[in-house]
């Protein structure tokens, strides 16, 4: 509880500062899908990092209220910067269309200029315990012209059945697969089955963790083309010059790239 009550602290008092990474093209890396927002939280020296602080949030079941915070701020974003495509993560907890999500949703559909430009990734670190709700939240999160994605994917609680009833466009590999198909002790192989059945059922792939040549080159020829990571640059409080070069729908109709 005073972990997530210093994280509330922090965001009251503007020292909660967003941090953006890039989704790269292995092919291109100036070609950049969108920009993930991710969160730092007051003096670095203060032990507030974001693997402290979400699991906090989740335990004392306050993380759909900071995920509202994040939203807002990421739309704000959105707003000031007509440029940009940006991507915003949401626990599980709060992928439903109860509560502020229906504000949220109605306004997105007022401004396509907007939702063209969201991706919103439900992450995996807490299960999805309603599915129907999730579901119907997925399809609404369609319908107003805004890119779901599942992030974290395969180190986590989603199954492969979540997957398809969801229909993401976008399926985030956690990086813990490409540290395995990479290591010389106990190599693991199962990269590029995994990338081909997400392909087969019709999403993008974007890679996780990707922080050396050898990784980027790896992920590449077991199919993953999108790729995120320290290779392609650590997360920054100013975004990089390079903007989305495709239209988010696009590049989910050439899942196959």
């Amino acid at each position: 509880m005073q972990i997530a009550a210093h994280a509330f602290c922090c965001a009251a008092d503007g020292r909660m500062i967003p941090y953006w990474q890039p989704v790269c093209d292995y092919r291109d890396s100036s070609r950049v899908l969108y920009h993930e927002g991710l969160v730092r939280f007051g003096n670095q020296n203060a032990g507030l990092s974001p693997a402290v602080v979400f699991p906090a949030l989740e335990r004392t079941g306050m993380a759909t209220t900071f995920d509202w915070v994040m939203v807002r701020h990421v739309l704000d974003e959105l707003r000031a910067d007509p440029s940009a495509t940006l991507g915003v993560n949401i626990s599980a907890s709060s992928a439903h269309l109860k509560g502020w999500w229906r504000g949220i949703l109605a306004e997105l559909a007022t401004r396509p200029d907007i939702a063209k430009r969201l991706v919103v990734e439900i992450t995996e670190t807490d299960p999805i315990v309603h599915i129907r709700e999730t579901i119907a939240f997925a399809r609404e999160v369609r319908a107003v012209g805004a890119t779901l994605a599942l992030d974290d994917f395969g180190a986590g609680y989603t199954s492969i059945r979540q997957l398809m009833d969801l229909v993401p466009a976008l399926v985030k590999i956690d990086g813990l697969f490409l540290q395995r198909a990479i290591s010389n002790v106990q190599p693991c192989h199962s990269l590029p089955h995994l990338i081909g059945l997400i392909r087969e059922l019709g999403g993008t792939v974007i890679i996780e963790g990707v922080e050396t040549p050898e990784m980027a080159d790896i992920a590449y020829v077991s199919g993953a083309t999108w790729q995120q990571g320290y290779y392609y640059g650590h997360p920054a409080p100013v975004r990089s010059e390079h903007r989305a070069m495709l239209r988010l729908v696009d590049v989910a109709g050439e899942a196959n790239i």
